[in-house]
C-alpha cells in the first residue's frame, strides 16, 4: 500500500476516535487532492496530543498493564501519570519512519 493510502487510513482512524481534521485541511472537492495534500501536511498534526489521544484512544486492561510495566522500566517519575497514548506518542517520535509506526496500529 502506498503512503497516500496509509495516511488516509491513519487519518480516518483518528477521526473515528474524535480527531478534527478540519483545521488542517482546506475544503477540497476532490478526494484525490486530499490524499496528496496529506503527504505534505501530516507532520502538522501527528505530533499533537489531540491526534495521539484520538488515534490510540483507550486501551484494554492488558495493554494498560504492559504500558505501566514499560513506564516503570524506563523509570519515569511516578508522580507524573502517563496515558497509553502518551507512551505511544513518545515511542513514535523516536522512530525514523513515523508513518510506518502509525500503520502498525491499523486493523489489517
Amino acid at each position: 500500500m502506498d503512503k497516500e493510502k496509509i495516511l488516509q487510513q491513519i487519518v480516518k482512524k483518528a477521526e473515528e476516535g474524535g480527531f478534527d481534521m478540519k483545521p488542517y485541511l482546506p475544503a477540497f472537492p476532490n478526494q484525490r487532492i486530499v490524499g496528496k495534500f496529506l503527504q505534505v501536511i501530516y507532520k502538522e498534526f501527528i505530533y499533537t496530543h489531540k491526534f495521539a489521544e484520538a488515534y490510540w484512544g483507550k486501551r484494554t486492561k492488558k495493554e494498560e498493564k504492559y504500558i505501566k510495566q514499560m513506564i516503570q522500566e524506563i523509570e519515569l517519575p511516578s508522580d507524573e501519570p502517563i496515558h497509553p497514548w502518551q507512551y505511544y506518542l513518545q515511542k513514535m517520535i523516536l522512530k525514523k519512519d513515523h508513518i510506518k509506526y502509525l500503520s502498525k496500529f491499523l486493523k489489517k
